[in-house]
C-alpha cells in the first residue's frame, strides 16, 4: 500500500494500476492510475472503454505539436 500527499490533503491508496494507452494497434503511452478504494469491475469497464479514446487524444495532440515545430522550423 501506498500514501498519495498533496497540498489538498492525503490518503492512502488501495489500488495501484498501469495501464497501455494504445490507438489503432500502435502504443502512445502509459498511464499510472491510484486509488483510495478497490476498483470494481464497473470502474474496470468504464477505463477499459474510454483510454482508446485518450490514446487518441494524446496521439492527436502529439501530432500537433510535431506540426507546430516543423512549421517553424521551415520559415
Amino acid at each position: 500500500y501506498m500514501n498519495l500527499s498533496s497540498s489538498l490533503g492525503s490518503a492512502r491508496l488501495e489500488e495501484i494500476g498501469i495501464y497501455p494507452l494504445v490507438a489503432d494497434g500502435v502504443f502512445i503511452a502509459a498511464m499510472e492510475f491510484a486509488w483510495p478504494n478497490k476498483t470494481t469491475r464497473e470502474d474496470q469497464e468504464l477505463f477499459d472503454q474510454t483510454r482508446e479514446m485518450a490514446a487518441i487524444a494524446l496521439r492527436s495532440a502529439l501530432h500537433k505539436e510535431k506540426l507546430a515545430e516543423l512549421l517553424a522550423e521551415s520559415q
